[in-house]
């Protein structure tokens, strides 16, 4: 879900207004979302949570499957009788299905939410769209913004004929029974069913009208924070902030998001609004990551050197970034670079580094590690025969691999291996794939 245009003014919004002092934000998507947090979790994340020194969550700019896989995270390792960091909101929308499911999280956790940016100290009054289904979810609310339409699909997303199209009426009945799910209002879900997807109802909070006369206040969405209360509310401006894509994104970055950096690469990869991808333009945003320490970065743009797509760069530069991204003991890089070992290509053939450096990616419980020991023990060049030793990684390729080659090289595999094994040493297989599958929350400290 995503901002669009006015078309229901509260009080407040129709007096400002008329006094010509606010322009609507338009907000753009971008490719990721944007979980921020203080300075001092940013990199210690799971630390934070388990020790339960997380003071703040901001969910900031377009909300996407970060947000999914942090508020899974934090359900589960934080303790069930405590109550959750206060979740800040400063969004024009985003995915629906994972605003959802984080509301639910939040509903169930009792959470407050509230706009506001405990980073800039001040108050940018921005909650449309998806946003909202978060702030739904919540049982204690403090928004000065709160915006609401239908949902919509993209289609062709960041091509030249990218399309917004209506999402189907049972996608739309599944976020309308969400709201009475949250208990929202019959008035507030009315004006929901009717705010087409290219339009937006919004509200804004106003000190200077009675509460009675505010909907947002009527409908629970914004209430004054009592004594002891530990939410901060920060100075809210005369309305939303307005930033560009690229400015949101670099904002993101400066805060320690590095999602952020994959999402402004994305950005200049986008063809929506050019004619061709601008590689070296997203390379230059990875490698300043990179020489920040962000291996995802340069992977990345190790990955796009060795397609040939950035000026001035060789394979060999790409093997000197992989090299790197191994020494810092980063699992895809080991695996690519155990790969070329293996194969003799571009590096002297070496069995014995190609199978320590998947091996040592095969204990982070990599899925690429698990394809290539598949895929060494089937060939039996670095490794003997061990039609036991084969299963396993096989099976483990298969159950960790999206849809790719090397799952299906994975899967033709173990019909060859199944064939001629007994049924006891499949089990046995299976048995000790055990102590390598991973678990749901990775509990080991982000790199």
């Amino acid at each position: 879900m995503k901002t669009a245009s006015s078309s229901r003014f509260s009080l407040f919004h129709l007096f400002i207004s008329l006094l010509c002092l606010l322009g609507m934000a338009s907000w753009s998507k971008s490719a990721d979302a944007f979980v921020l947090l203080p300075k001092e979790c940013r990199d210690k994340q799971t630390e934070c949570m388990k020790k339960q020194t997380l003071e703040w969550i901001l969910i900031f700019g377009y909300i996407g499957y970060e947000e999914d896989d942090f508020f899974y995270r934090l359900d589960n390792i934080w303790p069930k009788d405590k109550p959750l960091p206060v979740v800040y909101l400063e969004s024009g929308g985003g995915n629906a299905r994972v605003s959802m499911r984080v509301g639910w999280i939040l509903h169930r956790r009792g959470a407050v939410v509230a706009t506001g940016n405990p980073i800039t100290q001040d108050d940018g009054q921005q909650c449309s769209s998806s946003c909202a289904l978060i702030a739904l979810g919540a049982t204690e609310r403090h928004l000065r913004h709160f915006g609401v339409h239908q949902p919509y699909k993209i289609k062709n997303y960041c091509q030249g004929n990218e399309e917004i199209k209506k999402v189907d009426q049972e996608f739309l009945q599944k976020t309308i029974d969400y709201f009475y799910q949250m208990g929202a209002p019959e008035e507030l879900i009315d004006i929901y069913k009717l705010t087409p997807h290219n339009q937006l109802s919004e509200y804004f909070h106003a000190n200077m009208i009675a509460p009675e006369n505010q909907d947002i206040v009527r409908w629970g969405m914004y209430y004054t924070p009592g004594p002891g209360s530990h939410v901060k509310m920060f100075p809210a401006g005369l309305g939303p902030r307005s930033m560009t894509e690229v400015d949101e994104m670099q904002f993101a970055i400066d805060a320690g998001s590095r999602d952020a950096v994959q999402s402004l690469a994305d950005h200049y990869l986008c063809l929506k609004d050019r004619v061709k991808p601008n590689y070296n333009k997203a390379a230059q945003v990875l490698r300043s990551a990179f020489e920040k320490n962000d291996n995802d970065a340069g992977y990345r743009l190790a990955s796009m050197i060795r397609e040939g797509q950035v000026d001035g760069h060789s394979r060999a530069d790409a093997i000197g970034l992989l090299s790197k991204l191994a020494d810092r003991k980063y699992a895809e890089a080991q695996v690519d670079l155990g790969l070329l070992y293996y194969s003799g290509e571009y590096l002297p053939k070496n069995y014995l580094k190609a199978v320590e450096l998947v091996k040592n990616a095969a204990k982070k419980k990599n899925p690429s590690a698990y394809a290539a020991f598949c895929k060494f023990y089937s060939e039996q060049k670095a490794i003997k025969r061990d039609d036991i030793e084969a299963y396993k990684w096989c099976d483990l390729a298969i159950a960790t691999l999206e849809s790719g080659k090397e799952k299906e090289y994975a899967t033709d595999r173990i019909h060859a291996l199944a064939n001629r094994m007994s049924d006891r040493q499949i089990e046995n297989a299976m048995k000790r794939e055990e102590s390598w599958k991973r678990k749901k929350i990775d509990e080991q400290e982000e790199e």
